[in-house]
């Protein structure tokens, strides 16, 4: 399976209808840190389950993060 298809495969679990599944998806979503799910993560945001929403922010935050630590030398620019 190639990495694409990867995020596309975690991408339509956030659609699931169970709640673990969904968690899980979004766990691992944050932790790949590819813009291509960012998007996703963002739109989840607004669900009604406030656990769904607190995973989707804490997926974007563990994004943020993973690019600030690789972001290299001071004065190298990245995006958010």
């Amino acid at each position: 399976m190639s990495f694409k298809n990867d995020i596309k495969e975690l991408t339509g679990s956030l659609k699931s209808h169970l709640l673990d599944a969904w968690l899980i998806a979004a766990e691992s979503l944050g932790k790949i840190g590819n813009p291509l799910t960012v998007s996703t993560l963002i739109e989840v945001l607004d669900d009604e389950e406030s656990e769904v929403r607190a995973q989707a922010a804490l997926a974007l935050a563990t994004e943020s993060l993973q690019k600030i630590k690789t972001a290299g030398k001071i004065g190298e620019t990245y995006h958010i």
